[in-house]
């Protein structure tokens, strides 16, 4: 991963903050402009500096998931695409069943693992989770040469370039607007401008979706990871925020402990899902 800046403010900033990372065991090399150039040429000429973490890496989001449904699927597992769940059966502290739009699904423990969504279904289980939406923006273009054959973060505009397969996504913005799906094209033209900004584009880019997502905020930013004092058989797993792609592996490994009472030898106390009731 390669983040890219423009201003001598964002270098500084970039600069002092792979200090701390460094320090942390991170490998955050701060490299010149023609550094940065030979690293991926299509780095444009108003490019001061970047900092390089050889450590990180991409993957196409789609694939993945498609991947490990498959795996999910043959370990056993049976997926219900696009069922809607619509109400729940408790009885004391004790979930009996889910109800969606085409069944009832009976269970001895229930995940809601919901994202954006999770505030409006933990009404149904009279849960104050306070999880706000936050709408983001990418702009998928056909992967041709001259583009970003590597993943960078465009720094001071907050775009993140991400080749995948045979395109290359341009995404970025923080939009609070609820559960309003709509695209806004003033935000997707700055996602445009930082583009042309950032780097040496021959011509534009030939656009294949403009794409939108909700990513699930805390007010603290972090997670909402545990079981809920309300009932016991419920685990709330959900409010990753911008991280939820690269969080998700750890979360998973924890609720699977948690789901068959292994021994968790970490503190997730600041993860308490009752934090704000």
């Amino acid at each position: 991963l390669l983040d890219l800046f423009i201003t001598d403010k964002g270098f500084d900033h970039a600069q002092a903050e792979a200090a701390h990372l460094r320090a942390l065991g991170v490998d955050a090399q701060i490299l010149t402009a023609n550094q940065a150039r030979e690293r991926e040429p299509a780095a444009g000429d108003k490019i001061l500096g970047g900092i390089f973490f050889s450590e990180d890496a991409h993957l196409t989001p789609r694939r993945f998931l498609e991947t490990l449904a498959e795996r999910v699927r043959q370990a056993g597992v049976t997926i219900h695409h696009a069922a809607k769940v619509s109400a729940f059966e408790r009885r004391g502290r004790t979930i009996l069943a889910a109800r969606t739009d085409r069944s009832r699904y009976e269970a001895d423990q229930f995940l809601l693992a919901t994202g954006a969504w999770s505030a409006a279904l933990g009404q149904a289980l009279r849960l104050r989770i306070l999880i706000e939406p936050a709408k983001g923006y990418g702009v998928n273009v056909r992967r041709v040469p001259g583009l970003p054959a590597m993943p960078l973060r465009l720094g001071e505009a907050k775009v993140a370039v991400t080749p995948m397969g045979d395109t290359v996504r341009f995404a970025g913005t923080l939009e609070l607007a609820g559960m309003d799906l709509s695209i806004s094209p003033r935000r997707v033209d700055a996602i445009r401008r930082a583009a042309r900004e950032y780097l040496n584009l021959a011509a534009a880019p030939d656009e294949i979706e403009v794409w939108r997502g909700l990513r699930p905020c805390t007010p603290d930013g972090l997670p909402l990871l545990g079981r809920p004092r309300r009932y016991d058989n419920l685990l709330l797993a959900a409010g990753h925020a911008m991280i939820g792609q690269s969080l998700g592996p750890v979360t998973g490994r924890l609720v699977a402990e948690m789901l068959t009472g292994r021994p968790i030898d970490l503190d997730l106390s600041p993860l308490d899902p009752d934090r704000f009731s």
